[in-house]
């Protein structure tokens, strides 16, 4: 029997209460009264390798006034006994969710599985599954990227068109593109930036940054609205970045008068973004989780900030994962890692800088050179944790001529040796970033940069080839077994 975790979410505070939806696609298996709503996330989403271990985050709602009990099991592909994952029973109070979470270990399991789990209440059933594909690997993660980064700004100059229904006709098209690579996860930076909200929020707030008040009825193109939506068609899986506010250097300057000021002023705008993309998109499918867009690097100090806003976002729907991506030279420890209540560390791999310890060399074989050593110590950090360790992997570099800016994409070549050496101790692997860097030939909007065209080309044929030689495998082995 696998570990299982139960835990309870506690209620937000009033206002919020309504907000907290059942799980998108989640179907009773036969007609009964009031089945316990249930939402099923499965962390990563895939692909995997053989060597994962895969989390199933189950969140069961209690909407009744009194305190009950549930029954939970996980299942791999069918509902039978000798498919059971683990099982156990759940708690939750009047009004509050319970989270269950188990471990599945994808080894001997490759293929194209189901994920199911099963929930009974007060003689009410509901049961749901989630699709999981597990190629075979050498490493951590199969050689490929599971998923992509997002940048709002860069989506609107990289996809305008001459009116708004050519320019989400343009995004949507983009991702397709991503689809078409094989790419199941995409993680929005942030959803409002440098006074301009990228969703059509009643949020706004001065931003400090940008020297202008930030007015989500001032949203130019909803691009996360036309993102879940296209990705919804894909069984794609969205994560929206949050807490982007005017102040960029918040979990730099701690030791700053007036931090802990600053922190409560992020915290609030932060939580009421929040509150909005989960009552406008919370019943999207594709809508998997969080992002912390403030950068942090000591996660001891950064607590303050993340933890409260993990807590805040995990009290609509505790299966949902929270994700931050450490800079590139973290400061965190084994005891600072398991107490966090974020859910995935996607660290960088800050190859496009050419990044060493507090330098920017602007030479991408300098950080290249250490990211085995870095990674293996990031695996060895997170052994035993129970959180998720994810690569950042940059797909951009820069010259230096102008500072941190004007990148550009990077050669595939070096690519490859990215994924090649962070595939071995990382979960997932996720390009940063697509629009502006990775270009499907033939796309629309804004002439592209015939580098990130050749980019797109050249992985796509790497997918292609990674694909054809673990079918050629699986057809071998099958022969041989005769």
């Amino acid at each position: 029997m696998l570990r299982v975790f139960a835990t309870r979410a506690r209620g937000l505070a009033v206002g919020l209460a309504g907000l907290a939806l059942a799980a998108p696609g989640a179907a009773a298996d036969r007609p009964v009264a009031a089945p316990p709503r249930a939402s099923f996330t499965v962390v990563p989403p895939g692909p995997v390798g053989e060597r994962a271990r895969v989390e199933l985050r189950l969140a069961v709602r209690n909407d009744s006034p009194r305190t009950r009990s549930y029954r939970v099991a996980f299942y791999l592909d069918r509902f039978e006994v000798g498919r059971r994952i683990a099982e156990c029973t759940v708690e939750a109070a009047a009004g509050e969710w319970a989270l269950t979470r188990a471990w599945w270990p994808a080894a001997g399991h490759a293929g194209r599985r189901l994920l199911r789990y099963r929930v009974e209440g007060e003689g009410a059933v509901r049961s749901g599954a989630e699709r999981i594909e597990v190629l075979r690997a050498g490493g951590a993660a199969p050689p490929l990227l599971a998923g992509a980064w997002i940048e709002p700004g860069a989506v609107l100059q990289t996809c305008r068109g001459k009116d708004a229904a050519e320019t989400e006709r343009n995004v949507r098209r983009s991702v397709d593109a991503m689809a078409a690579l094989g790419m199941r996860t995409l993680i929005v930076a942030y959803v409002e930036a440098w006074g301009t909200f990228y969703f059509p929020s009643s949020v706004e707030f001065h931003d400090a940054e940008a020297k202008k008040m930030s007015r989500g009825r001032d949203c130019p193109f909803d691009v996360i609205g036309t993102l879940l939506s296209q990705a919804d068609r894909h069984d794609m899986r969205v994560m929206l970045g949050v807490g982007r506010s005017g102040d960029t250097n918040l979990l730099w300057e701690f030791d700053k008068p007036g931090w802990a000021a600053r922190n409560a002023a992020a915290l609030a705008i932060a939580r009421r973004v929040v509150g909005d993309l989960w009552s406008l998109y919370g019943r999207h499918r594709s809508f998997y989780g969080w992002y912390s867009t403030h950068e942090m690097n000591d996660l001891a100090r950064s607590s303050a900030y993340l933890d409260p806003l993990a807590d805040f976002c995990h009290a609509l729907s505790p299966d949902r994962p929270f994700l931050a991506a450490p800079a590139g030279t973290p400061i965190i420890t084994r005891e600072g890692l398991a107490a966090s209540k974020v859910d995935i560390f996607a660290y960088q791999d800050a190859v496009g800088t050419g990044y060493v310890p507090h330098v920017y060399t602007w030479q991408p074989e300098r950080r290249i050179a250490m990211l085995d050593t870095l990674f293996r110590e990031y695996a060895d950090l997170h052994r035993g944790s129970g959180k998720h360790l994810w690569a950042d992997l940059e797909v951009w570099e820069m010259d230096g001529k102008s500072g941190y800016s004007s990148a550009y994409p990077a050669a595939f070549s070096r690519v490859r040796r990215q994924i090649a050496i962070e595939s071995r101790y990382a979960e997932a692997l996720t390009a940063y970033a697509w629009h502006g860097y990775l270009q499907a030939p033939g796309g629309r909007g804004v002439s592209a940069d015939p580098r990130a065209v050749r980019l797109y080309e050249a992985y796509r044929e790497y997918v292609r080839s990674v694909r054809a030689g673990r079918a050629a495998q699986r057809a071998q082995k099958a022969i041989s077994s005769r």
